[in-house]
């Protein structure tokens, strides 16, 4: 019997949901019930850095519209897996006046926002 007919793409665990406050570090780990898995950016996002071992960082500095994908691999790397998690930003004033929940796209990409009109931070050219 044919081995390759009984491989499956390595699945990834982790949020589907990313939620960040302007200018400040999330961490964000994800994991693959399949051995020897690398984890890779589809493309680059000069906003996140993702580690080989799934651990992910996200400092929000700008609200321009982007696409996160995150690609799982086997070391032979004839077989991948992709996540595409939503990703939400607060700009308020202060992290306790965001409401996650209460968000709207920007443009066509994964990035939501999250902005209240009465305690966005004023941004300085």
């Amino acid at each position: 019997m044919n081995t390759t007919l009984n491989r499956y793409p390595p699945s990834i665990k982790g949020p589907d949901v990313i939620k960040a406050y302007m200018g400040q570090t999330t961490v964000v780990n994800y994991t693959s019930n399949a051995k020897d898995i690398t984890f890779t950016l589809r493309e680059n996002c000069t906003e996140f850095k993702l580690f080989e071992n799934g651990t992910l960082l996200w400092t929000p500095k700008l609200l321009e519209p982007f696409t996160l994908e995150i690609l799982a691999s086997s070391d032979q790397g004839s077989l991948s897996s992709v996540l595409k998690p939503r990703t939400v930003v607060c700009e308020c004033k202060a992290e306790s006046q965001c409401l996650y929940n209460q968000t709207s796209w920007v443009s066509n990409s994964s990035l939501e926002l999250w902005r209240n009109p009465s305690s966005v931070r004023q941004v300085l050219p």
